[in-house]
């Protein structure tokens, strides 16, 4: 089976993955061979099984931080509206007493795809979904604090 990364090497020395379909390319930064190979046997991997990559990050983070497996989207929620103040902290709370947030905040990080239908049955709306996307990019600022609210204090 052909892989779908190639690595090729720039002339200033760094290592890149070329997509073989698209041709796109995307910077593996680092100069080292080995790193290199490493990095790309991990995109081939990671597009050929993507459920099995999923489940191998989620390890990994649990390993670095043993709680990761424990939080929600309400903890999250919960240190994010902390941040907020006034009409701003008023629209996002309006947001979290929604039925489709509340739905979304029981799940955890690790659980929540794309491809995932609330319990309910619906798809959510756009406007949960801006909401999600934005909570997942202040994931990894938030971890890097150690911000997170105790387990007695999550929604």
């Amino acid at each position: 089976m052909q892989n779908h990364y190639r690595l090729y090497r720039r002339s200033n020395g760094m290592f890149y993955a070329q997509d073989s379909k698209s041709g796109s390319r995307e910077s593996l930064g680092t100069k080292k061979q080995k790193e290199a190979e490493k990095l790309l046997q991990a995109k081939n991997d990671a597009y050929e099984q993507p459920a099995l990559s999923r489940e191998l990050a989620k390890a990994y983070l649990c390993l670095q931080d043993p709680k990761f497996c424990e939080r929600t989207w309400g903890d999250v929620a919960c240190v994010i509206d902390n941040t907020y103040t006034g009409s701003t902290k008023e629209r996002f709370q309006k947001f979290l007493r929604s039925v489709p947030a509340k739905t979304l905040l029981a799940l955890q990080p690790g659980q929540f795809a794309s491809q995932d239908r609330f319990r309910s049955g619906r798809t959510p709306c756009q406007a949960t979904q801006a909401h999600t996307h934005r909570l997942a990019a202040n994931i990894h600022k938030l971890a890097s604090r150690r911000r997170w609210p105790t387990k007695s204090a999550s929604r």
